[in-house]
């Protein structure tokens, strides 16, 4: 008699996202799994803390050959490194579509959790394949039925672009713009976000680049020590150039007034071409506060902000300016349409207000 194929399915998800929308995509995943004829080991609940990740673990069946980690929502890559990077059998990345509403707040972000856990996972040595899709598309249940046989399913590859190069003597001389810059860095990478890593040595070879560093406690330091007159003039400042600002709570409003000089001040003392912050969840907890409307100010202003310490990503930034694509904004790939030939992308509002369609309008939310 046959015997029915088996996987691991891990289920990762965070508490911030939509937890009930999140729990009924994992049980259509397991009953999609179910109906192909799969034995379906592995955690019956979501994994969203790091108790359920060591329980995760303790019980993690050590010889399976394939292990699906489901995206259920976003979720940092610990998990997935904790779990996977370690087993010899093949895994599967799966993540589901975004179905809010465009320009509203995420609600599952799983894709972004999933290329997430790519980049961890490759890091540390694990080839992967990445499925995107819900439960009910026809070429999910051909991947799943794919991967359960042994075989990996083809999830294509771009087409290679091939065109004239750009004059070699022009780049040189964009690139060597960023021959002795400096960015800034506060805080420490995020857990579980990899590309939040960098080599220092690597970028000051590369580029001449160099980076200083500030502490999360040392800029809440220097916020706390902003005058008030000086917050109180960002604060109006930034309600006269965005007037939607005044929707907002004053006392968030003016965290990220105060935020939006202690960088700037900092910015200045240091000539930084760049920052990249880590945000979340220092400033919420302890602040009460998201500091995103300082970091659009501050990129409003000229100087290039990243989100969650990301200096490769303030990096990029920097090089796309010098490459003349004038101001730009760092943004995470949260969804696609195949079929279009669309992405969707996203982030929080750390834009510079000067992308906007109108910018005398944009809007504080």
């Amino acid at each position: 008699m046959e015997l029915m194929p088996s996987c691991t399915l891990i289920p990762l998800a965070r508490p911030t996202f939509d937890v009930s929308a999140a729990q009924k995509f994992f049980d259509s995943a397991r009953d999609l799994l179910g109906d192909i004829g799969a034995t379906v080991n592995g955690p019956t609940s979501l994994v969203m803390t790091p108790e359920d990740t060591a329980s995760a673990a303790a019980n993690l069946k050590s010889d399976e050959k394939l292990y699906i980690l489901f995206n259920a929502s976003f979720a940092d890559a610990s998990a997935a490194v904790s779990l996977l990077s370690k087993v010899s059998g093949d895994v599967l990345l799966w993540s589901v579509r975004e179905f809010g509403e465009v320009g509203d707040r995420l609600l599952l972000n799983s894709m972004c959790g999933s290329n997430l856990a790519a980049h961890a996972l490759r890091v540390n040595g694990k080839r992967i394949t990445h499925l995107h899709g819900n439960p009910d598309e026809a070429h999910v249940r051909d991947a799943l039925s794919s991967a359960l046989s042994g075989k990996m399913p083809d999830v294509g590859q771009p087409q290679k672009v091939s065109g004239q190069l750009a004059d070699l003597e022009n780049v040189k001389a964009a690139l060597s713009k960023l021959n002795g810059l400096t960015i800034g860095a506060i805080g420490d990478a995020p857990a579980g976000f990899t590309p939040c890593t960098y080599d220092e040595e690597a970028l000051k070879k590369s580029f001449g680049l160099s980076v200083v560093n500030k502490s999360i406690p040392e800029i809440f330091a220097d916020i706390a020590a902003v005058p008030l007159d000086k917050e109180s003039a960002e604060y109006q400042d930034a309600c006269q150039a965005q007037p939607s600002l005044k929707d907002v709570p004053e006392r968030e409003a003016r965290v990220n007034a105060s935020t939006r000089v202690a960088l700037d001040n900092w910015i200045m003392a240091n000539d930084l071409s760049a920052i990249a912050m880590r945000c979340w969840p220092d400033f919420a907890v302890d602040l009460g506060a998201c500091p995103c409307g300082a970091m659009g100010r501050t990129a409003t202003s000229g100087t290039p902000a990243a989100c969650e310490r990301d200096v490769y990503g303030a990096v990029t930034m920097l090089l796309l300016e010098a490459l003349g694509s004038g101001t730009n904004y760092l943004v995470d790939t949260v969804d696609l349409e195949e079929d279009e030939n669309i992405i969707r992308i996203w982030h929080c509002g750390s834009a510079a207000t000067t992308l906007a369609v109108d910018p005398d309008n944009a809007t504080q939310f």
